[in-house]
């Protein structure tokens, strides 16, 4: 009768110690969380080794980015896009470079309004003249997918944002500090 009473003691005692330990630094310190998904302080370390060396995000740019790249990784995962450089990198260069081939599938199949290539051709005619008389280069299939990249990069940021606050909303994303 003793042995099992120390026996189910020390079960006891072993089962507070688990779930008292993580409470007291033993777990790493999640800065985001949401539905399926956990952003650490680990990736936000990470993200940081990647920023470049004369750049020196705000903590909130900092956490924002790597939640950002983590649902970005995320969508890509779970629609299916193919990314190659992703399949041979490993941790979070792999949630990197899925994020950017996320970002570009969606921003590719983005479309723009009626008549915006037309539009952006003729108030910018100056960058489109032939030579110094003003004719114009006509406004072929080709010209017209050099405009419609130079209005996706224009609009980029606001499209990373867009998407971004869409995707915290889908998957009910809560900062603990210095994000969103």
């Amino acid at each position: 009768m003793r042995r099992v009473s120390i026996s189910t003691t020390f079960t006891s005692i072993l089962i507070a110690m688990i779930m008292v330990v993580p409470a007291f630094g033993g777990q790493e310190k999640v800065v985001a969380r949401g539905d399926g998904i956990v952003v650490t302080e680990a990736d936000v370390k990470a993200m940081q080794g990647v920023v470049r060396e004369n750049f020196r995000p705000t903590r909130k740019a900092l956490v924002d980015g790597t939640v950002r790249s983590v649902l970005f990784a995320g969508e890509a995962l779970s629609e299916g896009i193919l990314c190659p450089p992703a399949a041979e990198a490993e941790g979070f260069a792999r949630t990197l470079l899925l994020a950017d081939c996320y970002f570009r599938d969606r921003l590719s199949a983005m479309k723009l309004k009626e008549g915006a290539v037309e539009s952006f051709y003729r108030v910018n005619w100056k960058r489109f003249t032939v030579n110094k008389g003003g004719d114009l280069h006509e406004l072929d299939d080709d010209l017209r997918e050099i405009i419609r990249k130079r209005i996706l990069t224009a609009k980029r940021k606001i499209f990373i944002k867009q998407e971004f606050r869409r995707l915290c909303v889908k998957f009910n994303v809560v900062f603990a500090e210095d994000g969103s």
